[in-house]
């Protein structure tokens, strides 16, 4: 799907008033809107005005191992707003679905994160540890990362510098999870 952002101005010069055909004016200042493949009331700005605005999300995947246990890299660019969250909530959930308990999340090239956003990397993490894996965060930006911090998302999610360091994480996490696998679970009485 594709938006395109369209900036005119409105060359009058008073800020309230009519416009020539009578309509009440609503600003005089640069306007902005989302428009889906139609024109704002009608009108279409000249084209040196126009700036389309394609939407910037792109998801890679790459499969990595540990000793027999794969896990999965997903880097996210652009922006995750309301318009590209399901793309990377149906990403996610495929992976899921597919038996990957193990993710981890290169957010270094993302821009943009709306609460729609966050809540699709919330849910995911509540439902991969309930099937006993884990998803971690690296590369964030630091506008991202205050915002973990501010929301506390921070203290629920572990964030990572690099994706090395993450993966050396992962990796505990995984020897501990196949170590708990192997130790025997006492009946209690």
């Amino acid at each position: 799907m594709r938006f395109e952002v369209i900036f005119y101005y409105n060359e009058s010069k008073s800020r309230y008033g009519r416009r020539q055909d009578g309509r009440i004016k609503e600003r005089d200042s640069a306007s902005s809107s989302i428009i889906a493949g139609r024109e704002r009331r009608g009108q279409r700005p000249p084209p040196m005005e126009r700036i389309a605005m394609l939407d910037k999300f792109i998801l890679n995947t790459k499969s990595e191992k540990i000793d027999d246990t794969a896990f999965m890299i997903v880097g996210v660019e652009g922006y995750v707003d309301s318009s590209t969250f399901p793309q990377l909530q149906d990403h996610l959930q495929k992976l899921i679905d597919n038996g990957a308990n193990w993710i981890i999340v290169d957010l270094g090239k993302l821009e943009y994160i709306s609460s729609a956003g966050l809540g699709v990397l919330m849910g995911m993490l509540q439902e991969i540890r309930s099937r006993g894996g884990d998803l971690k965060l690296t590369n964030l930006s630091t506008k991202i990362q205050q915002l973990f911090d501010i929301l506390g998302f921070s203290r629920l999610i572990r964030i990572y510098v690099d994706i090395e360091a993450a993966t050396k994480a992962l990796e505990n996490d995984i020897k501990a999870s196949a170590d708990e696998e192997k130790t025997p679970v006492e009946d209690s009485y």
